[in-house]
């Protein structure tokens, strides 16, 4: 019989259960992450590719900030451009750093950025010199660092919560055994 106003210890206890949903929420977290890798590393691939000297048409959204990527047999000083449906050049502005994703043994760096002024069809080319003659060359939009920030503090969240409450469950559980143990 527990006096009055007292919590019986058994109701301290928490349930077994709770370990499942920290599993959960691990389980949660990693899928988070894989999801993310794999989106990201899918959306920032050149989606379309070309060698130097050939031109290609591609549709470019304005918001996406397009940007050029270069193998490595081209070079960092190589200078593309794209022509809109009016004939209009629109430069491309040299990338700051170094970014670089390799797929399947290539490796793509990002060259330089094209600041659109309107979606549309778009007429790409990266002069033929003869440095870069066996480069291959791609426009994609390469990945941007909130890209990576915002899933990622989402993962370590998730991560922390499942930490805290396995930590406060294996705490209590054991606080309760001890109590017990002594209470009897």
């Amino acid at each position: 019989m527990v006096p009055a106003g007292l919590i019986p210890l058994s109701s301290l206890r928490p349930r077994r259960l709770w370990y499942a949903v920290v599993v959960v929420l691990v389980l949660a977290g990693i899928a988070n992450s894989m999801v993310n890798l794999v989106l990201l590393m899918k959306d920032g691939l050149p989606q379309r590719t070309f060698s130097a000297g050939e031109t290609v048409t591609v549709r470019l959204q304005q918001n996406s900030q397009p940007g050029f990527y270069v193998t490595s047999q081209g070079s960092p000083a190589d200078r593309c451009h794209a022509l809109d449906s009016g004939g209009q050049q629109v430069a491309a502005e040299p990338a700051s750093g170094t970014t670089s994703l390799s797929v399947n043994g290539t490796t793509w760096y990002v060259l330089s950025f094209l600041r659109l002024q309107a979606d549309g069809n778009y007429q790409l080319t990266c002069p033929k010199t003869g440095s870069n003659a066996s480069a291959r060359y791609g426009i994609g939009t390469p990945p941007k660092p909130s890209a990576i920030t915002t899933p990622a503090l989402i993962s370590l969240s998730t991560f922390a919560v499942a930490a805290a409450l396995g930590i406060t469950v294996f705490v209590r559980r054991h606080s309760y055994s001890r109590r017990h143990a002594l209470n009897s």
